[in-house]
């Protein structure tokens, strides 16, 4: 959707009522035409009623035009304050990302309430984002991407310190015997898993930095 500014608004709206003007001047001419022959009581008698109606048209018009422009503007501050709000949300997440939980803070939970926290307090906030230009649906957009994204982060980590945690366990023989062919089929896990998180973390974070201030024009 383009969003239009105020004075397009005011043209558009400026030349749509000449143009209804001269199209309600020129039928009422046409019925009220007596052929060559000219009434001057008839032309006045058009041209009141044509400018009646069109200051009759353009009056409504030109407030819906002047409420639409002043609303657009408060949901345009609200939303430059709610991202205000975000961004340092935005910046706690790459603090997870740059220093993934490890095996013991995972078994632990705290890490893992504090990451989810952000995500809530996020989506919490983005809530209050109002959709009404290509600007505000873009960082909704975006927002939406980074909570995919952490989440995937997340799922990955887990599983990354899972097949940490089972390789460990299998070396030190707590489960049985380990065996070559187990160790480098766990390793190999594990480093699947290991750059799958690395790729996700950087596309999150390029996401996180790609993301601007919703400033008022």
């Amino acid at each position: 959707m383009t969003k239009k500014s105020l004075e397009e608004k005011i043209n558009c709206v400026k030349w749509s009522t000449l143009l209804f003007a001269i199209i309600y001047f020129s039928i009422g001419a046409w019925l009220k035409s007596d052929g060559p022959n000219f009434d001057s009581t008839k032309a006045y008698e058009l041209i009141r009623d044509t400018l009646t109606i069109t200051a009759a048209f353009l009056a409504p018009v030109a407030a819906f035009v002047l409420f639409t422009d002043w609303r657009d503007q408060h949901r345009a501050i609200k939303n430059e304050k709610i991202s205000l709000e975000i961004k340092p949300l935005l910046t706690k997440l790459n603090v997870f990302i740059n220093n993934p939980v490890t095996p013991a803070e995972y078994k632990s939970g705290e890490v893992g309430e504090a990451f989810f926290a952000v995500l809530m307090n996020i989506r919490a906030a983005l809530e209050g984002v109002s959709v009404f230009d290509e600007n505000s649906q873009s960082y909704r957009d975006s927002c939406l991407q980074i909570l995919r994204q952490s989440h995937q982060f997340w799922e990955t980590r887990a599983q990354e310190v899972y097949w940490i945690q089972l390789h460990d366990e299998y070396s030190r023989g707590e489960i049985i015997e380990p065996d070559e062919e187990t160790m480098a089929s766990y390793r190999k896990r594990l480093h699947g898993h290991h750059q799958k998180r690395l790729e996700i973390s950087k596309n999150l974070s390029e996401s996180i930095a790609d993301m601007k201030i919703l400033h008022v024009d």
